[in-house]
């Protein structure tokens, strides 16, 4: 998040939550998922296994 205000980035939506069993990126009637062109992630590789 840090990086995207860095770079001037504003038309953005950051959830945290778990992608696979509580999806919070739903289209307008909330029955669906929301489409997109480009995903970023930065994977937890400091999380203890």
């Amino acid at each position: 998040m840090m990086n995207m205000f860095l770079h001037g980035e504003d038309n953005h939506r950051i959830e945290w939550g778990d992608t696979i069993r509580n999806p919070l990126l739903k289209d307008a009637s909330g029955n669906g998922l929301l489409h997109f062109d480009i995903v970023t992630a930065n994977p937890p590789f400091s999380l203890d296994k």
